[in-house]
C-alpha cells in the first residue's frame, strides 16, 4: 500500500483483454460538506470480496484521517449483487447515519458488465481519481487506525515526494515469518 501524489501514469495493461472498457453502472454517496472536498481518494477493486469486506470497512472507518474518498469497482461474478448490497449497508452505517463522525465521506461504486481482470481495473479506477492524494487498498487488506493520516502529513511535510508507504510486514499465513522493511527514524520511505 502506497499513498501516491495525483496519477501521471497508469498500469500497463496486462489483462488478456485489451479492448475498450464498457460504461460502467454508477452508485455515489456522498456527504461532503463543500467547505471540506476530499483530499484523498481510495480505490479498492472487489472480486469475489463478501469474505473480507467486514474487516475492509471497519480498517477504513477507523481511520483518524478524515475525508476519505471511496472508488469500489465491482467485478461481475456470482458475488456481484451481494457484494454491492453490504456496501450500501456500510454506506448506510458509516456515511449517512454518522456523517459527522465517519472518516467514510463519499462512497462510489462502478458495477462492470464485462470482466476487467486486476490491471484494466485499476486503471479504470486511476482515471477516476479527482483528489491531491491517492491510495489503493486490496479487500483483504487491514491498516492501524493513523495510517493514512501519517502518509498524508509525510507527503504535506515532502513537496518533493510524489509517494510514500510505512515500514512495511509481511506475513505469509501458516508460518512465522515477517519480513521488515526499515525506512527512516520515522518509518517512512520516500
Amino acid at each position: 500500500l502506497l499513498l501516491a501524489q495525483q496519477p501521471d501514469c497508469l498500469y500497463s495493461d496486462a489483462s488478456p483483454s485489451s479492448a475498450t472498457i464498457d460504461s460502467p453502472q454508477v452508485q455515489s454517496f456522498s456527504n461532503v460538506p463543500s467547505s471540506l472536498p476530499p483530499e484523498l481518494t481510495i480505490i479498492i477493486p472487489l472480486y469475489n470480496a463478501i469474505p473480507f469486506l467486514g474487516q475492509l470497512m471497519d480498517t477504513l472507518q477507523n481511520q483518524t484521517y478524515l475525508n476519505l474518498k471511496l472508488l469500489f469497482s465491482i467485478e461481475p461474478t456470482e458475488q456481484a449483487a451481494e457484494t454491492d448490497r453490504r456496501l450500501q449497508e456500510y454506506h448506510q452505517k458509516y456515511v449517512r447515519d454518522h456523517s459527522s463522525n465517519s472518516p467514510i465521506r463519499n462512497i462510489t461504486i462502478y458495477h462492470h458488465p464485462n470482466r476487467l481482470y486486476y490491471f484494466e481495473n485499476m486503471n479504470f479506477l486511476l482515471k477516476q481519481v479527482d483528489t491531491k492524494y491517492y491510495s489503493y487498498m486490496q479487500c483483504d487488506d487491514a491498516l492501524p487506525p493513523n495510517y493514512y493520516q501519517e502518509l498524508v502529513k509525510c507527503l504535506d511535510e515532502n513537496p518533493q515526494a510524489s509517494s510514500c508507504f510505512p515500514k512495511t510486514m509481511l506475513w505469509i499465513a501458516g508460518d512465522e515469518y515477517f519480513r521488515r522493511r526499515k525506512a527512516n527514524d520515522e518509518g517512512i520511505i520516500w
